[in-house]
């Protein structure tokens, strides 16, 4: 028996509807991917966390987790699906080659740079325009603590003989100042993110849709708004050195991170290394009208993006530390309209790492480290 007039125009209605809606998430899909997010908070998505397969990390007693030697899997980000290799050393990319000059890389996210493909990656084309191997040994999380013991660690296989730290400024200092109460081999503030249990859906969304990313930063913003959310205070202590009132919490922290560098630098001596150190700001130290607008939403006010940077370099100078200030580079190519970091992610962008590659590879001609 065939539907009547009324039931056929319900139906015929109904798909209207639903063919209005799929347009509609179309078109804001598509306005999303055209516009920057809301100014300040972009290091907030906790996107990024979603998007690392199973089994890209393991345990380690001292380290708390180290990438898996000779993982390969591929880890979303939103619009991005990356694909990622470990090596027999537990660092992103190949086995090392050549024998010539050997740089190991070390740091947190902002080194093993898993939002972009590797051979985009600062450490590949820093290896290709200097003509000498990187070896890329960054973890997320990790402190400068977790660094030197993961140098000791890979130099032992690697044969370096130089070494880059990346310092990222939005929470090194503050990632070594916890460390701080602890002795040791435990010395591991922070561990690299689990990856989180996620539907085929979610995932598909993690990748694909822009849209979904906004949806995650409002829900990040929003819940900002509780004074006593521990997130909230967790992010108010590490900024809190780039505003006004938060000057004696930074010399508190340059003491800490004083220490680790110069154990770091210390170790590389006595290796036979050679130590540069990469000073790596977030993005709102280089699009300043961020700044301001970031540290409110952790109830900060004063913005001073430049005193950690600033102070740091002194610091470095003071231990005779080689050191690269990369954010005059990244200002310069914002300034000029390069997006140097991803819209929904506080990390570099495929350009970004363009910048910073170009800039430590000045720094180490400078040092005469490029023979």
């Amino acid at each position: 028996m065939s539907p009547g007039p009324g039931r056929r125009g319900i139906l015929a209605r109904g798909l209207l509807v639903m063919a209005g809606l799929g347009l509609g998430i179309l078109a804001a899909e598509g306005v999303a991917r055209l516009v920057e997010p809301p100014v300040g908070g972009d290091f907030l998505l906790p996107i990024a966390s979603l998007g690392v397969p199973q089994g890209l990390y393991r345990p380690h007693p001292r380290l708390r987790s180290e990438p898996t030697p000779g993982f390969e899997g591929v880890v979303r980000s939103v619009g991005q699906a990356v694909p990622v290799r470990i090596n027999s050393l537990g660092c992103r990319g190949p086995e090392p080659a050549g024998t010539g000059h050997r740089w190991v890389a070390l740091g947190d996210s902002f080194t093993i740079a898993l939002q972009v493909p590797e051979e985009r990656s600062f450490p590949v084309l820093l290896g290709q325009a200097l003509g000498q191997d990187v070896l890329n040994c960054g973890v997320d999380g990790y402190s400068t603590w977790q660094a030197l013991e993961r140098y000791r660690l890979v130099d032992d296989d690697a044969g370096s003989d130089r070494v880059l730290l990346t310092f990222f400024l939005g929470n090194d200092l503050a990632d070594n100042a916890r460390a701080a109460a602890l002795q040791g081999s435990q010395r591991a503030p922070a561990a690299p993110p689990e990856p989180a249990r996620s539907s085929a859906l979610v995932r598909w969304l993690i990748t694909h849709s822009y849209l979904y990313g906004y949806g995650q930063l409002a829900a990040a913003r929003l819940a900002l708004r509780d004074p006593d959310a521990s997130e909230r205070q967790r992010l108010a202590e590490e900024l809190g050195i780039f505003a006004g009132e938060g000057q004696q919490r930074l010399q508190q922290h340059l003491s800490e991170t004083g220490r680790a560098l110069a154990a770091l630098r210390d170790e590389a001596n006595s290796r036979g290394d050679t130590l540069m150190v990469a000073l790596a700001p977030p993005v709102f130290a280089v699009d300043e009208r961020r700044a301001g607008p970031t540290l409110r939403m952790v109830g900060l006010e004063d913005a001073d993006p430049d005193a950690p940077r600033l102070a740091l370099l002194q610091l470095l100078e003071q231990q005779g530390l080689a050191s690269c200030d990369l954010t005059p580079s990244l200002r310069a190519a914002t300034t000029h309209g390069a997006h140097p970091y991803l819209l929904l992610d506080g990390h570099w962008s495929a350009r970004g790492h363009e910048v910073v590659a170009a800039a430590i590879e000045g720094c180490a001609r400078e040092a005469g480290l490029a023979d």
